[in-house]
């Protein structure tokens, strides 16, 4: 672990850890560094997997009091499309996380309600892990295809960051979702919250992440520093 100081309003420690329950799996981690149960955010990559941008997005969220895991879906092997990995082995791993976090990781870390943010691809996933008990659902999809029949079953909390769709395309999926809140960035790309991607949005990003913080605030409970 490592220590950043002076970033923010919170210190906080980051880095790589292994996932403490068989098999062998990583996860990036970013918390305040100081004691007590910090709310829970768990961050779905999608396929380019855990890029320096999702780091720094862990880390950031820290610095508001959460703590940030954003688990390594390909296991070690170089990233690639999402859906190809093995049936059911996504939400599997997100579900082992989830559950290392309420035993082995439970003393810096309070899961009995938490938030699943999904960013691209990684969606779909986490509007299944964030519909359990105790869940919320953040997410910035890369397109709306597969997803509202899944966000119509889940009945946790939904924050909606979209961008690069059509006014009408969104407004369906919002009407059929019939919940949630629903921000759309309409001269921003789908990928604009990613600092690394070639749409990213500097004015888009910082709103979104501004409603995301309030969103955190509004469904977990914030350890302030």
């Amino acid at each position: 672990m490592s220590l950043i100081d002076g970033e923010g309003r919170v210190a906080i420690l980051y880095g790589t850890s292994p996932l403490p329950i068989p098999p062998d799996r990583n996860v990036y981690l970013s918390r305040p560094d100081y004691a007590g149960a910090h709310p829970l955010v768990v961050v779905v990559p999608g396929d380019g997997g855990v890029t320096p941008s999702v780091k720094a997005l862990c880390r950031r969220l820290s610095r508001f009091g959460y703590a940030a895991l954003a688990p390594d879906l390909f296991r070690g092997k170089t990233a690639g499309a999402l859906s190809d990995a093995p049936g059911g082995r996504v939400d599997t791993d997100l579900a082992d996380l989830v559950s290392v976090t309420r035993d082995e990781w439970s003393h810096w870390c309070g899961s009995q309600r938490f938030v699943a943010l999904g960013l691209g691809t990684g969606v779909p996933a986490a509007v299944r892990l964030g519909s359990g008990d105790g869940g919320g659902v953040a997410i910035s999809p890369a397109s709306f295809d597969g997803l509202v029949d899944a966000l119509v079953a889940s009945p946790a909390p939904l924050l909606a960051l979209v961008g690069g769709m059509t006014g009408p395309e969104v407004h369906a999926a919002r009407d059929a979702v019939g919940r949630g809140e629903w921000v759309v960035y309409g001269s921003a790309a789908p990928d604009f919250f990613d600092d690394g991607a070639d749409g990213y949005d500097r004015p888009s990003a910082e709103d979104a992440f501004r409603r995301l913080v309030s969103f955190l605030d509004g469904r977990l409970t914030r350890v302030e520093a």
